[in-house]
């Protein structure tokens, strides 16, 4: 039986580089890509609307405090 190929181009283990692993996901998954400014990033349709569902989750549930919302960049 020969050894189990990783199917979906991922380089690197988990268990091994979490950080390289879970960049590696992101881009194959085309959630994200890096730009060319050094630390930014582009949030693709599909990472964008998983955000709007976790701020409408969250705002749900802040709101039940009376918490109010702040942005910082």
């Amino acid at each position: 039986m020969s050894p189990k190929k990783n199917t979906l181009g991922i380089t690197v283990k988990k268990s091994q580089d979490f950080s390289e692993w879970y960049t590696q996901l992101l881009q194959k998954a085309e959630l994200i890509e890096y730009s060319a400014v050094s630390g930014c990033y582009i949030l693709r349709p599909n990472a964008y609307h998983i955000w709007e569902k976790v701020q409408e989750l969250f705002d749900k549930l802040i709101k039940t405090d009376r918490v109010r919302n702040a942005y910082l960049p």
